[in-house]
C-alpha cells in the first residue's frame, strides 16, 4: 500500500487535476463522438476523469504534463472499450458489404 501523501502533495495533485480536467472530457467526448451510438458520453467521461486521478501522481517533475495525461486518459478508454463494452473489429469482407467497422461483440448473432 502507497504512504499517505503530505498536505502539500494533496493541493499539488488537486491543482493538476482541475488543470487538466477539461482534457479528460475533451478526450472522452471525442472518443464517445466516434464510437456514438455504442458506448455513453458519461461513461467515458468517468473513465477518463478516474484515469486523470490515477496518472496525475506519477507525472514527472519539470516535464509537461498534458502529453503523459493525455496518454494515459487514452489507454484507459481503449481498455475500457475492449474489456466492458466489449468493441471488436468486425471482418474486411463484411465491412465492404456495408456494414459497421465496430460493433459489440455478438451483435451480428443478435446475442444483444
Amino acid at each position: 500500500m502507497a504512504a499517505p501523501l503530505s498536505r502539500s502533495a494533496l493541493r499539488a495533485r488537486d491543482a493538476l487535476v482541475l488543470e487538466h480536467l477539461s482534457l479528460a472530457d475533451a478526450v472522452a467526448s471525442a472518443v464517445a463522438r466516434r464510437f456514438f451510438p455504442l458506448v455513453e458520453r458519461e461513461d467515458l467521461i468517468q473513465v477518463a476523469r478516474e484515469a486523470l486521478l490515477r496518472s496525475v501522481l506519477r507525472c514527472k517533475a519539470g516535464e509537461p504534463a498534458e502529453p503523459y495525461l493525455r496518454r494515459c486518459i487514452s489507454g484507459a478508454l481503449q481498455h475500457h472499450l475492449r474489456d466492458r463494452v466489449r468493441l471488436v473489429r468486425i471482418p474486411r469482407r463484411l465491412h465492404e458489404q456495408g456494414q459497421h467497422q465496430l460493433t459489440k461483440a455478438g451483435a451480428e448473432t443478435g446475442i444483444w
